[in-house]
């Protein structure tokens, strides 16, 4: 996606949204400048377009420490968004690799959280591409993700970076960060591959 044009955002306090993002708690953190919010929301849209796959890599990896830094990172940045649910969600597993604890079922909460508040932004940042998908169910977004893959088209990011709540619990973690990494490099074969593969 280019980054030097963007759609307005769309701030207003519907209860689809104040569901997963509290935008009059973002907005006073920032008192009330909607300009400087709705550069925060793109911000954070763009550094966590893969999710909590970091995370997860570097638990993979044995990387604790590393891990528990960018679950305090995240914890930082959404709570200042308003993002209540990620950032409790975040702070848990913060608090679960601090205690070197078992991380996964905090893990998995986090992703969840992170992954619904990723799509919501995606609807809000991205308006005129979201309300096709919005309604969609996985099989929809799976059938126009293979169809666009199938043909080469960039646009394939763009669908998974949108509907990435749904296809993670479609594809599952592991085999989403696969296909998206797949797809960011422009590998659509690949992706469509993997898409293809037995689960």
């Amino acid at each position: 996606m280019r980054d030097d044009v963007h759609d307005p955002v769309d701030l207003r306090d519907d209860p689809a949204t104040r569901h997963i993002l509290d935008l009059t708690d973002g907005l006073e953190r920032v008192m009330g400048d909607r300009d400087l919010y709705a550069r925060m929301l793109r911000r954070f849209y763009a550094d966590y377009a893969t999710g909590a796959v970091p995370l997860r890599r570097a638990l993979s990896a044995g990387e604790r420490e590393r891990a528990h830094l960018l679950a305090v990172t995240l914890a930082g940045a959404a709570g200042v968004l308003g993002a209540h649910d990620v950032h409790a969600a975040a702070t848990r597993l913060e608090e679960t690799l601090r205690l070197d604890t078992d991380a996964q079922a905090p893990l998995a909460e986090l992703e969840r959280q992170l992954g619904l508040l990723q799509e919501r932004l995606g609807a809000m940042l991205h308006p005129h591409a979201a309300p096709c998908r919005a309604l969609a169910g996985p099989d929809d977004v799976l059938d126009e993700l293979e169809s666009l893959l199938a043909r080469g088209d960039g646009a394939a990011v763009d669908v998974l970076e949108e509907s990435g709540a749904r296809l993670r619990a479609a594809l599952g973690e592991t085999v989403y960060a696969a296909v998206q990494e797949a797809a960011r490099a422009f590998d659509f074969k690949r992706a469509l591959a993997l898409l293809a593969a037995p689960r």
